[in-house]
């Protein structure tokens, strides 16, 4: 009964807390409008709306100042949130495949960083393109948000259509109506700014969906390339028959022609062999387990949980302790996929290079190379 009184704080707070700020957003939208009315207030290119109401109103004073710094920080957290949920988006379209799996690893600070520089970068480019001129970035800015309302609130009328929960068809009207609206505008602004920058967001947009169906497509064929059946193990028997000197470890991703053929290589060099698997997810993680013992059933999994998708830091903590308890030598079996085209390799291997400068200096542990190629 707590947990349901808690919910429903929860929800209630939340839309409270969004009425809130719709009520603000409405009542400065037509302060602004009804005041530049009154004042015969135009846009111009040398000075924004808000800086010429703000000089009516407040005089050319340290008021005007403040005013126009405050405007700066709220424009700067607006900016900051994109550095937020790009980041965040991008890690979940590469969960999904269609985006380079790099983008959901975090960084050291526990953000999404590969999000963070490519959307950092890519914001220097179009300002230097441009000019970081305000008047030319408008229509981009305009279809690509207007475009992004209308792709959510329809996202939501598929969802409220697919799931019926309670209280799903006044959702859905909701919803639809603002998915019509955003729509429309967004047809509008693509038509009248068209020429004037508009075309670059659209077209920006329509290489961005090939280019995410394509990487997703590779991932299907790769995926398909190198699965094995549920059963299958092929994996060679151990040559070793005195006591191991190695101690060798093999980081496995999934049962596939790759990781199953490092624990191959694996059992040539020793019958002392470690598969290690770094994983968020403990449910999918024993799932795994299980097909790995049916498949192979003599060699041990060690799961490594990381709660914030981290591989380099859990892999290398694991390997030292190992190094100090250890009286054998450890050897670190690296599995990579041979990519043929350049692009290929953007895709693939990325957590393994990252994880092999870390190991090529350290005197207890040898590495060895996996290249696996179709």
């Amino acid at each position: 009964m707590s947990y349901v009184r808690k919910s429903l704080t929860t929800v209630v707070g939340s839309i409270a807390g969004l009425f809130v700020m719709a009520v603000i957003a409405i009542y400065l939208f037509v302060g602004i409008t009804f005041l530049s009315s009154r004042y015969g207030l135009v846009p111009s290119e040398g000075e924004t709306i808000v800086s010429q109401l703000g000089r009516e109103v407040l005089g050319k004073n340290v008021l005007y100042f403040a005013y126009q710094a405050s405007t700066a920080l709220v424009l700067f957290l607006a900016a900051n949130t994109s550095f937020y949920d790009f980041p965040l988006l991008s890690a979940i379209l590469a969960r999904d495949k269609y985006m380079p799996r790099q983008f959901s690893f975090r960084g050291d600070r526990l953000a999404y960083s590969n999000g963070i520089l490519a959307l950092a970068g890519t914001a220097a480019v179009i300002l230097v393109a441009f000019n970081a001129e305000v008047t030319r970035l408008i229509p981009l800015y305009a279809v690509g948000v207007f475009v992004s309302f209308t792709l959510s609130q329809s996202g939501m009328v598929r969802h409220w259509l697919r799931l019926k929960e309670s209280g799903w068809r006044m959702s859905l009207a909701i919803n639809g109506a603002g998915a019509l609206v955003t729509g429309v505008v967004a047809v509008i602004i693509g038509a009248t700014k068209f020429a004037g920058g508009a075309w670059i967001s659209i077209l920006i947009m329509g290489a961005l969906v090939l280019l995410f169906y394509l990487i997703y497509r590779h991932y299907r064929w790769f995926e398909s390339a190198i699965s094995v059946d549920a059963e299958a193990s092929g994996v060679p028997a151990a040559v070793a028959v005195e006591a191991p000197r190695e101690h060798v470890i093999v980081p496995v991703d999934s049962v596939n022609k790759i990781s199953l053929g490092a624990i191959g290589m694996a059992r040539e060099i020793s019958s002392l062999v470690t598969a290690i698997h770094v994983t968020d997810d403990t449910s999918t993680a024993e799932s795994f387990r299980e097909r790995w013992q049916r498949s192979v059933p003599d060699v041990p999994l060690l799961l490594i949980e990381s709660p914030y998708r981290a591989f380099v830091a859990p892999v290398l903590a694991y390997l030292e302790r190992l190094d100090a308890m250890e009286t054998r030598r450890i050897t670190v079996i690296l599995p990579t996929f041979v990519a043929r085209h350049w692009w290929g390799r953007l895709l693939h291997n990325r957590d393994v290079l990252r994880l092999r400068p870390h190991l090529r200096n350290r005197a207890g542990i040898r590495v060895v190379d996996f290249p696996y190629r179709l």
